[in-house]
């Protein structure tokens, strides 16, 4: 994160969840081409066999009726047909606008997921050498945040022309394609107060955080503030200044005989 955005979850001790609506990506919260298709088979079977069902209802209500030849109730049930017909064209509406829900009513706090320092993340994220990484564990990203919340890693997948893979759970959200692998993202998901605006979760950042990591181009003084800063806030975790371009400290050692 940069330092405005790191100051901003120390002083509030709360972790900032985006509508991913704000993405660059377009794809946020959507689905693949495969999904979408079998999506649309079930939802269009279930439509059929629903009208299905219905027309056949009022076929016989009518036939009865006009035995009994009791036109105003006759209308009546024309009238429902047209009001389910109408009810029938908004769900249409609304099953193809779903795509686009999970993109408007959760909110997404994200993070990079590795054993190793990325110096592509820093890159990203750092690119004045003011950028601050914390590290921390899953267990702890959940245990840290008392608000229900959902947390996995992001699936890189073909949206074109992957097939889908049963028995997984991670769709809409925790999909990306794979133009984004290489930020190999975890991430937390909540659902929003307001659709379409992020929000500010409370979080335990004793337990959230291990430890603080400043970039390696950042300046010696930076590393003075932060300490000072955290300390301020009682924040008492390890403030870590990158080392990832430092010039190696070993080299070829020779003993003369």
């Amino acid at each position: 994160m940069d330092l405005e955005k790191f100051i901003s979850l120390v002083t509030n001790r709360g972790l900032y969840f985006s509508c991913p609506c704000q993405f660059d990506d377009p794809y946020e919260g959507h689905y693949t081409k495969s999904q979408i298709e079998a999506f649309s088979e079930i939802f269009e079977k279930s439509l059929n066999d629903s009208l299905a069902f219905r027309n056949q209802l009022a076929e016989n209500l009518i036939s009865a009726l006009n035995e009994v030849n009791d036109k105003e109730a006759e209308e009546k049930v024309k009238s429902f047909m047209d009001f389910t017909d109408d009810n029938h064209k908004k769900v249409i509406a609304t099953a193809q606008e779903a795509t686009k829900i999970s993109s408007l009513k959760f909110g997404v706090n994200c993070w990079h997921k590795s054993e190793y320092e990325s110096e592509a993340m820093w890159k990203l994220y750092s690119s004045s050498g003011q950028g601050i990484a914390i590290e921390s564990t899953n267990i702890q990203l959940a245990d840290s945040i008392s608000s229900k919340i959902r947390i996995g890693s992001v699936r890189y997948c073909d949206f074109d022309n992957e097939k889908i893979e049963k028995g997984h759970q991670d769709y809409g959200l925790f999909q990306k394609r794979k133009s984004f692998e290489h930020e190999k993202e975890f991430r937390a998901t909540i659902l929003l107060q307001h659709e379409g605006i992020g929000m500010l979760v409370s979080c335990n950042l004793d337990v959230l955080i291990n430890n603080i990591y400043l970039s390696p181009n950042s300046k010696p003084h930076v590393r003075d503030d932060i300490e000072n800063l955290c300390k301020k806030l009682d924040l008492n975790k390890p403030v870590i200044r990158s080392s990832l371009f430092d010039k190696p400290n070993y080299g070829i050692k020779i003993t003369a005989l």
